[in-house]
């Protein structure tokens, strides 16, 4: 098995045009908005149904990805811009990936701007991103692909682009 890594920043994440026929694994990291697949499934926030999921995910608030069950329970995807909508679904997390985003998201938000399941330190409403780093086979023909993921960091960290290896 071929394996290298591929430094992606989110406006370059476009998996649906992957065409390759030998199993190849690729390390990536991107930056992005994180998002419940229930939310995105049904096509308008659970929390402010006037609002298009793909359109404007920096209105998602937190309460709605950490606290509500059928929300944190349908997984996590990390949204990418694309050209005919605001966004588009990049990545769905593995089950890893989705308990560490979970976490991250509940550091992040706060009780005192309605997440009931934060603490106190976190100062964001809304808009949840994050850096996630993982693997993907590039062969894998689910739509979104899997994420194996390896770390969820904030989205200030970034991704090094150094690292990338052809």
């Amino acid at each position: 098995m071929k394996r290298s890594i591929l430094i992606l920043p989110i406006v370059s994440v476009a998996l649906c045009c992957i065409t390759t026929a030998t199993a190849e694994t690729k390390e990536v990291c991107v930056v992005g908005y994180v998002m419940d697949t229930f939310c995105i499934d049904r096509g308008t926030l659970l929390d402010n149904p006037s609002v298009k999921t793909l359109e404007h995910p920096e209105k998602h608030t937190i309460h709605c990805l950490v606290d509500v069950p059928r929300c944190y329970d349908s997984g996590f995807e990390i949204l990418s811009p694309s050209n005919d909508t605001k966004y588009c679904r990049g990545f769905k997390l593995d089950s890893n990936g989705n308990n560490k985003a979970h976490t991250l998201a509940r550091s992040t938000g706060s009780s005192s701007l309605g997440c009931s399941t934060c603490g106190s330190s976190g100062t964001q409403k809304n808009g949840f991103r994050a850096t996630i780093k993982g693997t993907y086979d590039t062969t894998d023909s689910r739509f979104p692909v899997v994420l194996t993921t390896t770390s969820v960091e904030a989205a200030s960290v970034g991704c090094d682009s150094s690292k990338e290896i052809n």
